[in-house]
């Protein structure tokens, strides 16, 4: 009889960010529901929001619109990457005219990126949990968050993939980290953001980022069989 696989660290950390982001998402739309008003240029807004007093410590009272400029150079910079990834597998697919010699790698980049395009028109369209501080759209989660925290360190593995210089990739990754707290605090201080949206951001994100991790140690696993 064959034998089961056994349940690897990154499947574990898959499920965990799942969960993670369910549970959180849940407690958001049901724990501590309160009104947090902001003043804009026109008007004053008022939104329901849940873990309000967690919210209101980190509620700015002002948008800050060249933080939110900045916070969008960095997304629009891993979608950019994204796009060039992208087209290097839409050749290498046309030379090869195989998906494995293509690299199996770039088709799950791009296919869990599809994942995280559906997450948020979900979010967007159909379920929205709350909407942002100063105008009345949807907030959460951050789709800068769920962008870099999947793109940055995905886009940097399949780009340092032929490294063997550990030093690198660990300074790269440290920056990424770095990249990736920035834009969780610009998002909040530039007043775009509430700190919940943030961090739901983070959670799903992470599960995209495991599930890419996972579904390409899957494929590795394959081939040494």
């Amino acid at each position: 009889m064959r034998k089961m696989s056994k349940i690897s660290k990154i499947d574990i950390l898959t499920i965990a960010f799942m969960i993670a982001f369910l549970i959180f998402t849940l407690l958001l739309c049901y724990v501590d529901k309160g009104i947090l008003c902001v003043h804009n240029e026109k008007e004053i807004l008022c939104n329901e929001i849940g873990l309000c007093k967690f919210n209101d410590i980190f509620l700015v009272r002002e948008m800050n619109q060249t933080l939110d400029i900045i916070s969008d150079v960095f997304m629009y910079m891993a979608l950019i990457i994204f796009i060039g990834i992208s087209l290097l597998f839409v050749v290498r697919l046309i030379k090869h005219r195989n998906f494995k010699k293509a690299g199996l790698q770039y088709l799950m980049y791009i296919l869990v990126m599809a994942l995280l395009a559906a997450f948020w028109l979900f979010f967007d369209r159909i379920v929205i949990v709350n909407y942002r501080p100063f105008t009345y759209d949807s907030s959460y989660p951050s789709t800068h968050m769920l962008i870099c925290c999947y793109l940055l360190p995905s886009s940097f593995y399949l780009l340092s993939a032929e490294s063997k210089n550990k030093e690198t990739k660990i300074i790269g990754y440290s920056i990424i980290g770095v990249i990736i707290i920035i834009v969780g605090s610009l998002r909040v201080l530039a007043g775009m953001h509430w700190v919940t949206d943030v961090i739901g951001g983070l959670l799903l994100g992470g599960f995209l980022l495991c599930l890419f991790f996972g579904l390409i140690k899957g494929f590795d696993m394959k081939k040494e069989a």
